[in-house]
């Protein structure tokens, strides 16, 4: 039981580190009133990540990555929503225009969670039903950890100043950032 800790403690930590900057950069661009509904986004997304990595093994083997790279569009489509969002606000417009909120925490935590099933079924599809019990605990546990980290990184003094002056330009960038990462790591744009 120990071995499967450490697999799903190692696993966990490899694929989410795309999605503690995400969520940080989300906090930390926010209304705090929004921080609520940006981690529920991220728990249900991780949830709905973790139940399809479950059950839906065999018809995810049948899916080509390719394909499935078409989501890396979710977040180029937020990203370039907040852009337009920053060039339209008045000059004197402190606020930072952010695609922020449950819908778009669920979504873009959905989205770079495609390297998290990658991995996630072949653990799951490996080891007992007990073990598959104990790795999918792991995993929400962890992700319950990485809300808290991310929204004390959202934060901390240090990093609202720097978000403070580059905040409003850096989301979209990462959001549209986020979405080529997954396009390409993905194949899409491979033969």
């Amino acid at each position: 039981m120990v071995s499967t800790g450490i697999l799903a403690l190692g696993a966990f930590a490899g694929t989410n580190l795309d999605n503690l900057l995400a969520l940080s950069g989300q906090l930390a661009t926010a209304d705090r009133s929004r921080h609520r509904r940006i981690a529920e986004g991220q728990v249900a997304a991780t949830v709905v990540l973790l139940a399809f990595s479950a059950i839906a093994g065999a018809a995810f083997a049948t899916v080509p990555s390719r394909l499935l790279g078409i989501l890396g569009l979710v977040p180029i489509g937020l990203g370039i929503r907040a852009g337009v969002l920053l060039v339209r606000r008045s000059p004197d417009d402190r606020s930072m225009p952010v695609a922020a909120g449950l819908v778009s925490s669920f979504l873009v935590t959905l989205v770079i969670g495609a390297d998290n099933v990658a991995v996630y079924l072949p653990v799951l599809a490996t080891g007992s039903m007990v073990a598959a019990g104990a790795c999918l605990a792991i995993w929400l546990i962890c992700d319950l950890g990485l809300v808290a980290l991310a929204s004390w990184l959202g934060r901390h003094r240090a990093v609202e100043r720097s978000v403070e002056r580059i905040g409003p330009y850096a989301l979209p960038v990462l959001y549209v950032a986020i979405g080529l990462v997954v396009l390409v790591r993905s194949g899409t744009f491979g033969r």
